[in-house]
């Protein structure tokens, strides 16, 4: 099983309600849920939502966040992949549909206490976003949750970049993972 960043959080939960049992599960950046009171949480989530709101709402801020030089696949024409992209968010996700998948992905319910998996898991997470992932709590939590859990960390890498930017590099990292 693979999530990154809210899939993270889906394979989190998955392996916590124990319907399916899983052998290998990677963990890509996965966000956990908020220790916070509600209404830190619902701040949070506004926040979020206006971030992505700016962002997909012009090709210049989009830019400044994910400077094409890093982000535009291999052979893409950077201006047409990032009009594709806001295009994209623009027909397919409404405001309120942005709102309700921050809302859902950093306040999901777990089992308490969760029960003990067999899993093999790992936890993956790029250098550039480490600190992210430690103030939020994310590795924190996943290894307090499945003490199994091996933390691998990729240098040089920002959030979700090494599936998105480097998919031939992703690949030969699941296999070792599956062939260990």
């Amino acid at each position: 099983m693979y999530g990154v960043s809210m899939g993270g959080a889906a394979v989190i939960r998955f392996l916590a309600m124990e319907e399916i049992p899983v052998e290998r599960a990677i963990i890509d950046a996965g966000i956990t849920p908020y220790p916070y009171p509600k209404i830190i949480c619902r701040l949070i989530s506004v926040k979020d939502w206006i971030m992505v709101m700016l962002g997909t709402r012009s090709l210049r801020l989009m830019k400044l966040a994910y400077p094409p030089e890093r982000w535009t696949p291999k052979g893409e024409d950077p201006e047409a992949h990032y009009r594709a992209l806001l295009k994209f968010y623009k027909q397919h996700y409404s405001p309120r549909t942005i709102y309700n998948v921050f809302w859902s992905t950093d306040n999901y319910t777990m089992p308490d206490p969760v029960p003990r998996v067999d899993t093999k898991i790992e936890y993956w997470y790029g250098e550039e976003e480490k600190r992210a992932r430690e103030k939020e709590h994310d590795i924190e939590f996943v290894c307090r949750t499945y003490p199994q859990t091996v933390l691998k960390e990729f240098k040089g890498l920002a959030h979700a970049e090494l599936v998105m930017m480097f998919p031939e590099r992703f690949v030969l990292e699941v296999k070792r993972f599956l062939e260990e």
